[in-house]
């Protein structure tokens, strides 16, 4: 089984059900890593250890999206896919992120000031507009 080095992947779909983080967790699956994502039941693996699939946990077999031609590649990455696209997480650099944002907007409710905050959203930096429960914040 030849090993893939990318602890983090980002699936790119136009499907809110796999689109997202993907890391590397400490099962197998038939011998091959499985990635998890963040914040749900999805996982990248290999199903019956042929096919690289986007799907439920490897235990179910369940697959959204499958790998694509009649040999299997070595990893995720190197895949061919229709319909995502799958690449290797790339750290964001946040020390150049302000504490403060202005939106100017002919939209009052969301026309202000807004604030850094301590956590993070996909690894960009989280605003939250001062007096009100509204968020800002960059999708990967």
């Amino acid at each position: 089984v030849e090993e893939v080095e990318e602890d983090v992947l980002i699936v790119h779909s136009s499907s809110a059900f796999t689109a997202g983080i993907y890391r590397r967790a400490e099962e197998l699956s038939k011998g091959f890593p499985v990635w998890q994502r963040d914040g749900g039941s999805r996982a990248i693996h290999k199903i019956h250890g042929r096919k690289w699939v986007i799907g439920t946990a490897p235990t179910v077999n369940s697959s959204y999206f499958m790998e694509k031609g009649k040999t299997s590649a070595s990893s995720p990455l190197e895949a061919k896919w229709s319909k995502v696209s799958i690449v290797a997480h790339t750290p964001v650099d946040l020390s150049a992120a302000p504490s403060t944002v202005y939106v100017q907007s002919p939209c009052g409710n969301i026309r202000g000031g807004y604030v850094r905050q301590e956590e993070n959203f996909e690894d960009y930096p989280v605003y939250k507009r001062e007096g009100s429960s509204k968020r800002l914040h960059h999708r990967r």
